[in-house]
Parts: structure tokens; sequence; C-alpha cells
């Protein structure tokens, strides 16, 4: 993938944080989505990575 391949990082909410993360993410290349889905995970504090995964995998983390 190329950079003119890609959409580029997510642009300041217009409306709300998740409804341009969302906008974003259906644009972006599937690699794009990846990377900052990793990354944003990485990020987070252990309290939020376990909400997280309980939030998307409907469980408690390990």
């Amino acid at each position: 993938m190329t950079e003119a391949q890609r959409i580029g990082a997510p642009i300041p909410p217009l409306l709300s944080a998740m409804d341009e993360a969302q906008a974003w993410a259906e644009w972006a290349s599937p690699l794009e989505v990846k990377a900052y889905a990793l990354a944003c995970f990485n990020a987070m504090s252990p309290e939020d990575k376990a909400a997280f995964l309980r939030f998307v995998t409907g469980r408690s983390a390990a």
C-alpha cells in the first residue's frame, strides 16, 4: 500500500467521537483499521482494556 492509497488520520469530531471514528473506519483501508485499533488498544489503561474486551467479547478478560 502506498501513501496515496491511505485515507490518513481521523479528523477532529464534528458530531461525536464515535460518529467520526465509525465514518473513518468505513473509509480506511483494512491495514489502517488494524494499525489504529492495535495502537489505541495498547494505549488504554489496564482497566479500559478489560472493559473493552468485555464489551467486544461479551465476557470477562482473563
